[in-house]
């Protein structure tokens, strides 16, 4: 553990209670999140009393996890700072742990979940008018200005992973407004794919790090000869308006019925359930649900879109 600044100032057993971190010391309340490669814990500042998540990555032994681990540190000091939709990395030991804000309201995940177990719903079972159109229309234009970010570096990046689960709720003069969190996917956004080699390794790495549910097609089947791009984020995007719509991510239903997430993923044809329809966002989703990615919008025309509808609902006042 050569290099680690955190150091262990209470042990129990094996867990641990108390860390230091350069100058926060914290204790441990309870674990709040776990990832394929991290467990995230809320923590409290002994000094200050003021509440965090702390990340801790299991990569000490495992090399991919290391490289993924590295990969969300680097994004999130490149990022911190930028966008108050992005979030901000509060200290580090450049290892094993991220010490982040914490964000009490979760994710759009954990929002929809606690309804589902409130009204006893089915895990399948719509869950419409959690967000009202507003706040949808708020909370991807949100999304969308952190993800301008990441497709305006240089070279340009894709997050490869936004879903339910990575987008955190935070309070803004009582409107819930939108963070993206979780970068180990982040790479760069332009993948040509020469040979069937080329494309094994993308499908691979997809699999490991982009949720199946918001997946786009071209990762779901990667064929030779072909540009991956920045646009499987706007993919993901349009799996998120539509969960802020129905409660579930547009391609559930495969699960459900036994089918396979893949092939609806590249039908690109989800049911728009009359339960909390809204015409001008199915018609947005619409134009993100093609598998002909010279046709699906970028980043900023989406935004565009979302933009175009706020303003007709202003005038509509």
């Amino acid at each position: 553990m050569g290099g680690l600044l955190s150091r262990l100032l209470e042990v129990k057993g094996n867990s641990l209670k108390v860390i230091q971190l350069h100058g926060h010391q914290l204790k441990i309340e309870k674990q709040i999140g776990e990832g394929g490669f991290a467990v995230v814990y809320l923590v409290v500042d002994k000094q200050t009393g003021k509440r965090f998540a702390l990340k801790q990555f299991n990569c000490l032994e495992d090399e991919q996890h290391s490289k993924f681990a590295h990969t969300e540190l680097e994004t999130l000091k490149k990022f911190t700072g930028k966008s108050p939709h992005i979030i901000d990395l509060v200290d580090t030991d450049g290892l094993q742990f991220a010490l982040l804000p914490f964000y009490p309201c979760g994710t759009l995940q954990s929002i929809i979940d606690k309804e589902r177990e409130l009204r006893g719903e089915q895990p399948y079972a719509l869950i419409p008018g959690q967000f009202h159109r507003k706040e949808i229309i708020q909370i991807a234009m949100d999304v969308c200005e952190a993800l301008s970010f990441f497709h305006g570096s240089v070279p340009p990046l894709a997050h490869r992973d936004i879903s339910s689960g990575n987008i955190l709720i935070k309070k803004d003069n009582e409107t819930r407004r939108g963070v993206i969190m979780d970068f180990g996917s982040t790479s760069e956004a332009k993948v040509s794919t020469e040979n069937y080699q080329d494309c094994m390794r993308l499908q691979e790495l997809a699999e490991m790090t982009c949720s199946v549910l918001y997946r786009a097609p071209e990762l779901h089947e990667v064929v030779t000869h072909s540009l991956v791009d920045e646009r499987t984020d706007v993919w993901s995007v349009g799996c998120v308006i539509y969960f802020m719509m129905y409660g579930i991510s547009p391609f559930e239903f495969a699960l459900k019925e036994g089918g396979s997430i893949k092939l609806a993923a590249m039908g690109a044809s989800p049911v728009y359930h009359e339960q909390g329809f809204d015409e001008e966002l199915v018609g947005i989703m619409k134009s993100i649900f093609t598998t002909e990615v010279e046709n699906r919008p970028t980043i900023a025309e989406l935004r565009g879109k979302l933009e175009e509808l706020v303003m007709f609902d202003q005038l509509d006042r």
